[in-house]
């Protein structure tokens, strides 16, 4: 079982067992049994709406005992509480698994988390090379000078 809080401070344990893919295949229509062919984890990570989805039928038992709608929950699902509840989510699903399941399922996890940091930094690198004033001062040489000059009347 793994646990991870929510924006406003709930705690959530999350429990993947039979009943839970089931819940999950029933409301939301994605089948964790595929998380061994790596397109759903992929899917998941990308995809903040469906792991929200499958986070709430997850803990659909302890939403409703808590008295928190799909909508609740989903107005708590933002920033770093997104980051756990997936973290969380795929931990837990590595555990359901059998052996040989769980030891390619934790190995494709390592790898996703690695390309997700090189992607992150590589974004960021290139974010941090673009030369603004460069970009304005082609836009004003495109635009045929700078805006404040204006003809004479």
């Amino acid at each position: 079982m793994q646990t991870f809080k929510d924006h406003k401070g709930r705690s959530w344990t999350l429990h993947i067992d039979v009943n839970a893919i089931r819940r999950v295949r029933l409301l939301v229509g994605v089948d964790l049994m595929k998380a061994t062919e790596g397109a759903l984890l992929q899917e998941l990570s990308d995809d903040i709406c469906r792991l929200v989805d499958v986070l709430y039928a997850v803990l659909a038992p302890q939403c409703q005992s808590a008295d928190v709608s799909d909508i609740d929950f989903g107005e708590a699902m933002i920033g770093d509480a997104l980051d756990a509840g997936l973290t969380a989510l795929l931990e837990d699903l590595v555990g359901f698994f059998r052996q040989g399941e769980r030891k390619m399922l934790a190995t494709f996890l390592s790898k996703m988390n690695r390309v997700y940091e090189a992607r992150t930094k590589l974004a960021i690198s290139r974010m941090e090379a673009i030369d603004l004033d460069q970009i304005l001062s082609q836009a004003e040489k495109d635009a045929g000078g700078p805006s404040t000059n204006s003809p004479a009347s």
